[in-house]
């Protein structure tokens, strides 16, 4: 008996152990702090995020503080802000988002409406793509922000009717600013709200996407706001925190 305690006590000690070294190996990166410095997302120094501008209206938003992102006027506007402008990193400083080592990335935004004509677009969606994306193997998540419904796009079929997991009891349009933190690690991601788990599952592939510009081949690669000519939105874009461990 006493031996049976002392092994299960020292695997207890051994794992807290484990975590407290990849928190101390965590590396938190500050991509947007609007308290900080009050402009808008593109502007902030130094700039880890580029506005990519298609139409829409952006514009510094006091209070909360924030970025206002605007594309309700037109479906076929398609504004957010990315790690990338063309092909190339907006910063070079930027870390691989590796997921055997994991990472997160945390963002408040208030989604003060959404519109779409097609249930598998949203509005609001963040897009993650990891470091070895182009592995044939999954590595990505895109997730879509709707009243009354959050859900990660499916790849079979590729960003199909039906979701791949879908969320709908957590309303996140209209209902005020809400910090979000996504983690991934190995093959899998949590969405999650304080302490609302909202979503859990396994990454999924994108690159069979086709267009002229496949963004679903970046590595490391990030998105937030309207990526789609099936819906707009209203938000307001608070603080995003990356942490790569």
């Amino acid at each position: 008996m006493k031996l049976k305690f002392f092994c299960s006590f020292s695997l207890a000690i051994l794992l807290i152990f484990v975590l407290q070294i990849n928190r101390a190996n965590a590396v938190n990166y500050l991509l947007y702090d609007p308290i900080k410095q009050p402009v808008t997302l593109d502007r902030y120094v130094p700039q880890w995020l580029i506005y990519a501008d298609t139409g829409g209206e952006q514009a510094w938003r006091k209070s909360p503080p924030g970025t206002l992102l605007d594309t309700l006027a037109d479906f076929n506007i398609v504004d957010g802000y990315s790690n990338y402008g063309g092909l190339h990193l907006a910063n070079k400083d930027f870390p691989n988002l590796s997921r055997s080592n994991g990472y997160s990335l945390t963002f408040t935004v208030e989604i003060l409406k959404e519109e779409h004509n097609r249930a598998e677009r949203a509005g609001f969606s963040v897009i993650i793509l990891s470091q070895d994306v182009n592995n044939k193997t999954h590595t990505s998540l895109e997730i879509g922000f709707q009243k009354n419904r959050i859900f990660l796009q499916n790849d079979q079929p590729l960003f199909g009717r039906q979701a791949a997991q879908e969320n709908l009891k957590f309303n996140p349009v209209g209902t005020g600013a809400i910090e979000y933190q996504i983690k991934v690690k190995d093959n899998e991601y949590i969405l999650s709200s304080g302490k609302n788990l909202i979503l859990k599952g396994k990454l999924r592939d994108y690159t069979r996407f086709t267009g002229l510009l496949n963004p679903y081949r970046f590595p490391s690669f990030i998105f937030l706001g309207d990526d789609t000519t099936s819906a707009s939105a209203k938000i307001n874009l608070g603080k995003i925190v990356l942490q790569v461990n």
